[in-house]
């Protein structure tokens, strides 16, 4: 039983409202939206504008966002549920650089398929937080985050047949690379 504290506001109520919808979202098994053929490039632009307000109402220092399209083949994809996951992944990016620096999107191909990755100059992550960042409920946060939207880019990427990786080290910076395959092995 869930019980919100009426002393703590809306804030709270409205947080797990949002933790509720996203677990339903994650444990989904079958997909809403049927799969396309996809460009990278532009689901990148999209998701950048999505997330730029947050960028621009953070305090402190202002980053920036550099799109660095490359030439990724064709892919078949859920396109709204590619966008949010590097939403996403920008968005905690962004979280993870309180004091500015760089956020980059590139794109490409490799191994026969279409990555994405979302890249930031940020402080980085010990092994252990590295270990364990696409696990549910997994959080670093504290009390802002839910631990469910990297296990959500990690489900969205098994359900496209594709993979979700992050190099990081301390002092280092992240850097999440999403790989689709190619058109021609999705059988679309």
């Amino acid at each position: 039983m869930f019980v919100v504290d009426a002393g703590r506001g809306i804030d709270q109520e409205g947080r797990a409202i949002e933790t509720l919808d996203r677990l339903r979202e994650f444990s989904r098994q079958t997909p809403e939206s049927k799969t396309q053929t996809v460009d990278l490039n532009m689901l990148v632009h999209e998701a950048v504008e999505i997330a730029k307000p947050r960028m621009s109402s953070r305090k402190g220092s202002l980053g920036r966002i550099l799109e660095q399209p490359g030439a990724p083949p064709a892919v078949v994809a859920r396109a709204g549920e590619v966008v949010s996951a590097v939403v996403n992944l920008v968005v905690n990016a962004i979280d993870a650089l309180p004091d500015g620096g760089i956020i980059s999107l590139y794109t490409g191909e490799a191994r026969g398929g279409g990555f994405i990755r979302v890249a930031d100059t940020g402080p980085g992550m010990p092994p252990e937080v590295q270990e364990r960042v696409f696990e549910p409920f997994f959080t670093t946060k504290g009390t802002e985050g839910t631990g469910l939207g990297l296990a959500m880019v990690y489900a969205t990427m098994q359900r496209h047949g594709g993979t979700a990786t992050l190099e990081t080290a301390p002092g280092a910076g992240a850097a999440f690379t999403l790989w689709f395959p190619g058109e021609a092995a999705s059988g679309a």
